[in-house]
């Protein structure tokens, strides 16, 4: 039996440890067979994000970095780093960091959904507008995407002041009544309304 194999095992209960939300013995127990299978990048992976669970950041660089190192193309190890970095507003090195994956894995969703934030939180609106209107149409039911487009619409305020779009935004999003629930249908057709407003003006 192949070392991959009677890793799977141990995999598993790791897995489901982590999804019980038991991550101090997840760790013990990455540990333990991080001293037996050190050449798998999984495990530095996983105890990179169960590190990013108990707030121990600086660790979590060095796991996910680790994983990284071993396997250079391991898309969710860099995505799982920018969000250590994140977390410690870095926002510059997380960009970094996720344009990589980004170019390693062009239809990763979860690194367009971190890149956009990330810029959004570095005050990059405009950059970050773009990157969700990629990820919109890369999965447009992609968990929150809707949102947090027209959550950025409402206070991303274009460098050129002769444009209207902000003017017109705004009048759209003042026509919706929030006092009733708003179902899928009239986020798709906020969104769809907004991204033409963008892209006719920007």
């Amino acid at each position: 039996m192949s070392e991959k194999l009677s890793l799977k095992p141990e995999i598993d209960s790791l897995i489901k440890l982590f999804k019980e939300g038991k991550f101090n013995k997840t760790l013990i127990k990455c540990n333990e067979l991080i001293k037996k299978f050190s050449e798998e990048p999984f495990l530095y992976n996983l105890k990179g994000m169960v590190e990013i669970k108990l707030n121990n950041f600086n660790h979590s660089i060095i796991s996910f970095k680790q994983a990284i190192k071993l396997n250079p193309s391991y898309v969710e190890a860099y995505n799982n780093l920018s969000t250590t970095y994140i977390n410690l507003g870095e926002f510059e090195r997380a960009v970094s960091i996720l344009k990589k994956s980004i170019v390693l894995k062009p239809n990763y969703a979860n690194a367009f959904n971190n890149l956009a934030s990330a810029l959004n939180d570095q005050g990059n609106y405009g950059e970050a507008l773009k990157v969700f209107d990629k990820l919109y149409n890369l999965d447009p039911n992609y968990p929150g995407v809707k949102e947090n487009i027209i959550k950025l619409l409402t206070y991303y305020k274009p460098s050129d002041t002769n444009l209207n779009i902000f003017t017109k935004l705004n009048n759209l999003l003042i026509n919706i009544n929030f006092d009733k629930e708003i179902s899928d249908v009239n986020i798709v057709n906020i969104y769809n309304r907004c991204k033409d407003i963008v892209s006719s003006q920007l």
